[in-house]
């Protein structure tokens, strides 16, 4: 069986309150799933691993996500490369989340230049397999940005040309860490600007969605000052992603699993596949009663 732990928006660096929870998080993790001792355990983090993307702050996270090294999945967030509360692109701490701070981690791919990743995993003892796929959906631009990301044409036309590779029989993760629908609830400021045609490009074709990207926004009118955006409790929800295939039309049901929450709630999404299926759960790391 292949499992795979989903967490988002960790923001080492926010506060010591903050830095305390991510860790619990993490250690709850591996106390409730020790990594030790199955190799088909996977962590997947979808992005704003810290808050501004310093320097000691990736360094917090390094040392936090450690005991993940080599099975770990990450996806930059707008946090990670700017600062003034993720709004401010900044090309040095674009660069730095590729190298130190994934490659320290064992996970080496090029984000920065927009690459879509791609990795099979496979477990031998049943034969099941997964096909993750890792988008970096952050807008280069600076301040007026918004935190509003893009995965952009380019992107998204080698992701199109991986699916049609893939083998079809091989369930797909898709991850990333804006929101790839229209139920964020500062749609013009948390919303992916692309998702139209990034859904386009995935219908039908995917298995699993898993995203993150909780944040503050702009109030207007009478509320302006920045103000949290809604964190939606985390929840395990489905769409139907239909598609037209050799004339004849299919429909299919996708996994969304929005890990926004995961810190403030103490919970993760449990993944998993047997038998060629994914299935989800929220799990809990806050023992009951």
């Amino acid at each position: 069986m292949i499992e795979i732990f989903h967490v988002s928006d960790l923001h080492f660096g926010k506060s010591d309150s903050q830095n305390r929870k991510a860790n619990s998080l993490l250690e709850g993790i591996r106390r409730h799933f020790p990594f030790n001792e199955h190799y088909n355990r996977y962590l997947l983090v979808t992005g704003d691993v810290t808050q501004s993307g310093e320097e000691d702050e990736y360094e917090l996270a390094i040392q936090a996500l450690s005991p993940f090294a080599d099975r770990i999945f990450v996806t930059p967030g707008n946090h990670d490369y700017g600062s003034l509360l993720g709004t401010d692109y900044s090309k040095r701490k674009a660069q730095y989340f590729d190298d130190p701070f994934a490659k320290a981690l064992g996970f080496t791919h090029p984000f920065f230049d927009k690459k879509v990743f791609t990795r099979p995993l496979q477990d031998q003892s049943d034969h099941n397999a997964l096909m993750m796929i890792g988008l970096n959906s952050c807008a280069k631009e600076g301040v007026f940005d918004l935190a509003q990301g893009e995965v952009g044409e380019s992107q998204r036309n080698e992701l199109a040309n991986k699916l049609t590779q893939c083998d079809t029989q091989t369930p797909r993760l898709l991850f990333l860490h804006h929101i790839p629908n229209k139920d964020a609830e500062w749609e013009l400021v948390m919303t992916l600007r692309d998702w139209e045609e990034l859904m386009a490009v995935v219908r039908g074709k995917i298995d699993v969605l898993a995203f993150g990207h909780q944040g503050k926004v702009m109030g207007v009118g009478l509320r302006k000052k920045f103000i949290p955006a809604q964190t939606r409790p985390m929840q395990v929800r489905s769409i139907a992603i239909n598609s037209i295939r050799d004339s004849k039309s299919y429909s299919k049901r996708a996994l969304v699993l929005d890990a926004d929450g995961s810190v403030a709630e103490q919970a993760f999404y449990r993944i998993t596949l047997d038998g060629n299926k994914p299935t989800a759960s929220v799990v809990s790391v806050v023992p009951a009663g």
